[in-house]
């Protein structure tokens, strides 16, 4: 295999460059030249042939980055081969566990830390509830974490493509800004046959949407990326249907 100086291993897109190319056989492999590395001259055109492993977004603007069962169930167990783990199953006096993202930048739950006490409060003697942020975890760590997670309670972004490290029958409760809608992870979800739920918040849009709402701007800063309050109520309720969820079609108690 060429030289990989250009991929950071512990970085989610390093590891998951790896993963892709850990669904090959050694014989089939395919190799990955970087514009600075050393086999490539500069100026000098450079082709190979293309390769498509997963389609990756689909065209009827809902969006769908792996579009079909088989993908997730591959890349699940590449992830979980290469990260040196195995899916151990709870049993009936087992905690469920739960985690609770926190977002440090755009699209902030502004009463995220009311809904963590509310969640500790109701759920604590049956399910083992996380509040924290993710992005300086490595991607080993995540793969580890979400395969050992069984509900995600999180904001719409990015960091919900670790769901596709989640077993099956495990729980995803998407919590989404006012007036914002794309339905990535919902499919991917469905793909990763996961327990779904979407939360739709209430508000106003920002005042980037007042001289234009069909703006570009209006729409990402003053919508997608808006921060917002959640319906605690509605958490909860998702919380207790995940719970029963979970402990039937997941671990069958």
């Amino acid at each position: 295999m060429s030289s990989q100086r250009g991929v950071q291993y512990t970085k989610w897109c390093g590891f998951m460059e790896y993963i892709y190319l850990d669904l090959f056989s050694s014989s089939r492999r395919p190799q990955i030249h970087f514009v600075r590395d050393s086999l490539l001259k500069p100026n000098v055109p450079f082709c190979d042939s293309l390769l498509v492993v997963f389609r990756n977004w689909d065209s009827d603007g809902a969006g769908n980055f792996i579009p079909e069962p088989l993908g997730v169930d591959m890349i699940r167990a590449a992830a979980y081969k290469r990260a040196g783990v195995q899916p151990k199953m709870k049993s009936p006096t087992d905690q469920l566990s739960m985690l609770q993202i926190r977002r440090v930048n755009k699209r902030r739950v502004l009463n995220e830390e009311e809904l963590y006490q509310t969640l500790q409060e109701r759920f604590s003697d049956t399910i083992a509830i996380e509040y924290k942020v993710l992005e300086n975890e490595s991607a080993v760590d995540q793969v580890k974490r979400f395969m050992a997670l069984d509900i995600l309670v999180a904001a719409h972004g990015a960091g919900l493509t670790n769901t596709i490290f989640m077993l099956p029958n495990s729980y995803l409760i998407e919590l989404m800004p006012p007036y914002w809608y794309l339905a990535c992870y919902r499919r991917l979800s469905e793909n990763a046959n996961l327990g779904y739920v979407l939360i739709r918040s209430i508000g106003k849009k920002g005042p980037q949407c007042d001289k234009d709402p069909s703006s570009v701007i209006c729409q990402r800063a003053g919508i997608r990326d808006r921060d917002f309050n959640v319906t605690i109520p509605k958490v909860v309720k998702a919380v207790e249907n995940s719970v029963s969820f979970v402990r039937g079609k997941k671990y069958k108690f």
